[in-house]
């Protein structure tokens, strides 16, 4: 049986593979279709050239194809920039209809991060408290699919945790992940 999903990130980058999978369940693999972190990054140069594609797809938070979108993709021609780039990656696909999908959770929190958790915890507790804005949700997001910018002692960590730890509280045990 074919692989219906692939996976692209860089060795810095941390899969959840459950809840990948919860997140592709429901969705059709036979359409075209990437799941990602999209940014709109303008550099100097876009305001140069304003009709140079300021959003893209990151690759250090791990981009996930359907095969369709794959087979498609290779339908892209390159111009005179290589199709492989964060941005043209975007423009590509944006030129050939594959949908491109920055998932978030029921709070509205994204699944992808470009960075790890002991950066994406301070700046988003200490801005919490620093504030004293008391209705930020937090870091990260349960259901997160994958992390990027660790460490390889970092990656063992997270998939021990997401193995063997389980969280205790008002519902009950649930498994982390």
């Amino acid at each position: 049986v074919p692989a219906q999903w692939t996976y692209v990130g860089d060795e810095q980058g941390y899969l959840a593979v459950q809840n990948l999978r919860k997140l592709v369940r429901s969705v059709n693999h036979r359409q075209p279709i990437i799941f990602g972190r999209i940014f709109a990054q303008k550099s100097l140069l876009y305001y140069i050239f304003p009709f140079l594609q300021s959003k893209r797809m990151s690759l250090q938070s791990g981009i996930v194809f359907s095969n369709t979108a794959i087979k498609n993709l290779s339908q892209c021609k390159g111009r005179l920039l290589p199709r492989a780039t964060e941005s043209r990656l975007f423009a590509c696909a944006e030129e050939l209809g594959i949908r491109i999908v920055d998932p978030v959770d029921e709070d509205g929190m994204h699944l992808f991060y470009e960075k790890d958790l002991k950066t994406l915890m301070p700046e988003a507790y200490g801005a919490k408290h620093k504030h004293g804005n008391s209705e930020a949700p937090g870091c990260c997001s349960d259901h997160a699919v994958s992390y990027g910018q660790m460490s390889y002692k970092d990656i063992r960590l997270a998939d021990f945790a997401s193995l063997h730890w389980n969280v205790f509280g008002l519902g009950g045990r649930v498994e982390v992940l």
